[in-house]
């Protein structure tokens, strides 16, 4: 429709989406093939190597908004946008990724991945500030590396989630990490903590809590027959 080129400076138009320059990069692309339309009308950059030389190109401020809008694009797939968010410096927004990534994966039994988006959550900042939510993030995450074979791992998840809950006003939560603990610490070898472990479970997990209080003194048992 006689739009100038990207590359020439006579006047542009835009067409109430992309802005005049966008739309004439765009068309530009599409003309020499850089992008292909598909059949469902959307746009797709030909080739890897392509997108990375135009991603290449962009000045810093515009990388950021390809990033933001890749991300924001990626909506119902979060472990691709947990990399844009990352290179667009959001951590909350990519926390939220690697956390609902993380979720995906176990749902898929792939604890490893589940793993490594969890520690990447963790690395990028508390959810909340509270102690108890962050406490439970700690004990979910050492299941997760209980259950990708990372025993070590989970025990130090454990051991820095057992100081953010009392025993008394948090005696469910606390119970079950001790439980747990008993039997992280059975895994490494260690049977004189696993024990120790185990029967503060056992004492302190609350008298309503019976599926609870049944959990923890058949794992309990479980050890002392070791």
């Amino acid at each position: 429709d006689g739009i100038p080129p990207r590359s020439t400076t006579r006047p542009r138009r835009g067409d109430g989406v992309l802005d005049a320059d966008l739309r004439a990069g765009v068309i530009e692309a599409l003309d020499h093939g850089f992008l292909v339309e598909r059949e469902d009308h959307r746009l797709e950059v030909r080739h890897e190597l392509v997108a990375q030389a135009i991603e290449g190109d962009l000045l810093p401020v515009q990388r950021r908004r390809h990033h933001l809008a890749l991300a924001a694009s990626f909506g119902s797939d979060p472990a691709s946008a947990l990399s844009h968010w990352l290179a667009a410096f959001e951590p909350s927004r990519a926390r939220a990724s690697a956390l609902a990534a993380a979720s995906a994966a176990e749902k898929l039994d792939s604890a490893g991945d589940a793993l490594a988006a969890r520690e990447l959550a963790l690395e990028l900042g508390a959810a909340s500030g509270a102690r108890a939510a962050d406490g439970k993030l700690l004990y979910e995450t050492a299941e997760v590396a209980l259950a990708a074979g990372r025993a070590d791992r989970a025990l130090a998840y454990l051991e820095s989630a057992v100081g953010r809950f009392g025993e008394r006003e948090d005696a469910e939560i606390a119970a079950s990490i001790y439980e747990m603990l008993g039997r992280v610490s059975r895994t490494l070898g260690d049977h004189d903590r696993a024990l120790a472990d185990h029967r503060r479970a056992a004492s302190i997990v609350p008298r309503d809590q019976v599926e609870l209080r049944a959990e923890i003194l058949a794992s309990l048992a479980q050890t002392l027959m070791l």
